[in-house]
């Protein structure tokens, strides 16, 4: 389930990134990358310790939080302070799967990863975000301020840069809703839910709709 959000983040929003980043001290990406991982990762992440970095990351969390979209996609219960990623030519990150497990003293499982757009894809060659789906690769390259949400199970890429610089915000979810199958199943009622309404707030299918869902939700949310 892949799903793109449009505007995530505004166009200030992006812009506030963007500044953080071309203010703030990037490190070796290296550093958080785990030890079966680390030869395939070659970037740079806005370092820990910074002001402009907890700007950031307090910014983007709140977006996400407030996302109508993202709610009924993840069903967010907590989600990991985002990251700022840089990749310049020559910098790609190979093959690779995310921890199942991150949070530090505070763990917590992985079900969901996103990443968020912040430069122009015609301002840079290469850097597509690529998804190895039961369909096959899926490759993404979006607008600046739009995500693309994906179980965090695909093996994914990012290819590298040939030419500009690919800048992202990256963030890692953990869902109410632990069952791929049964978030999709939530979605897809939420989303004929809001069809519905729109022809009659107060008709029967509407309630039968949301009967179900909330009960579904009642039964596989873990709080």
């Amino acid at each position: 389930m892949l799903r793109v959000i449009r505007q995530l983040l505004t166009s200030d929003d992006v812009a506030a990134v963007k500044d953080a980043a071309s203010n703030g001290r990037f490190a070796d990406g290296m550093l958080s990358a785990g030890f079966l991982v680390a030869d395939r990762k070659n970037n740079e992440e806005l370092a820990l310790g910074q002001t402009q970095r907890d700007e950031v990351v307090r910014m983007v969390l709140q977006r996400l939080w407030q996302n109508k979209q993202l709610q009924i996609i993840v069903r967010p219960r907590r989600i990991l302070p985002p990251i700022v990623s840089r990749y310049q030519p020559g910098m790609r990150y190979g093959d690779h799967m995310d921890n199942v497990i991150m949070g530090g003293a505070q763990p917590f499982r992985v079900d969901c990863s996103i990443t968020i757009f912040l430069n122009d894809p015609a301002s840079y060659e290469g850097g597509e975000l690529v998804i190895n789906t039961a369909p096959g690769e899926q490759r993404i390259k979006l607008d600046p301020g739009d995500a693309v949400i994906y179980p965090t199970q695909y093996v994914h890429r990012v290819e590298e840069v040939t030419k500009g610089e690919r800048l992202a915000c990256v963030t890692w979810m953990e869902s109410l809703v632990r069952d791929l199958g049964q978030r999709e199943i939530l979605y897809d009622l939420a989303i004929a839910a809001e069809h519905v309404h729109k022809m009659g707030a107060d008709s029967e299918a509407f309630m039968t709709l949301e009967k179900a869902r909330f009960n579904l939700l009642r039964m596989w949310a873990e709080t």
